[in-house]
């Protein structure tokens, strides 16, 4: 097992692009974490997040993750490096092999790890899949945030027919030849995100008084 030293994380639950890190976050810095190379099966569940790892993953990287606080360093008991070969998170599990935290990692650090982590072998991890545990979150903050603000502001009109009626017909562009408009509404708004999801805020936004 190798090393990684030196790498910049921002732990969430909700696993984050480092593009999408904001300047708010907390950002930490790792002096020493294990890395592990593991089956692209095994990576896509911890990217999913529905994963729980047996024992012996966490006996093999006990206390061997450092973190620079101050002058001086603290270890994390339970956390590494994950990669398939080609992407690279990092991760920390409590004492029962479930995840609590994950960062992305900058260019840099990633494009280090995969580099490095071509002299590896691939580990088999013991693990029990669930069928849900952290969402991956495939939006932007600034992208979520859209599609909150709409459905809050949806929410405000859903007993206004007429309002609700208007905003279906700009989102869809025509008319509703059913009775669920609100329901409707909802349903596409979460599908997916784009320009059309600004433009409609905008439209809501006619409405606020």
């Amino acid at each position: 097992m190798l090393n990684i030293y030196d790498i910049e994380v921002n732990f969430n639950k909700k696993l984050f692009d480092f593009f999408d890190w904001n300047e708010t976050d907390i950002l930490d810095l790792i002096r020493k974490t294990p890395l592990v190379k593991v089956a692209d099966k095994t990576y896509n569940l911890f990217l999913k997040g529905n994963i729980i790892v047996d024992k012996e993953l966490l006996q093999l990287i006990k206390d061997k993750t450092e973190v620079y606080n101050e002058k001086k360093y603290e270890k994390i008991e339970y956390a590494c490096s994950i990669t398939n070969g080609y992407d690279a998170i990092c991760i920390m599990f409590d004492s029962k092999g479930n995840i609590l935290r994950r960062s992305r990692l900058n260019i840099e650090d990633e494009i280090e790890i995969i580099e490095l982590s071509s002299s590896l072998k691939t580990t088999t991890i013991g693990y029990k899949e669930v069928k849900k545990y952290y969402k991956y979150n495939f939006l932007l903050r600034s992208e979520s945030k859209i599609i909150k603000e709409i459905l809050f502001n949806l929410n405000k009109y859903k007993d206004d027919s007429i309002k609700i009626e208007y905003l279906y017909y700009e989102w869809f562009n025509k008319k509703s030849t059913t009775n669920n408009c609100y329901e409707d509404l909802l349903i596409d708004i979460k599908k997916t995100f784009s320009n059309k999801h600004k433009e409609f805020l905008n439209v809501i936004k006619l409405f606020v008084v």
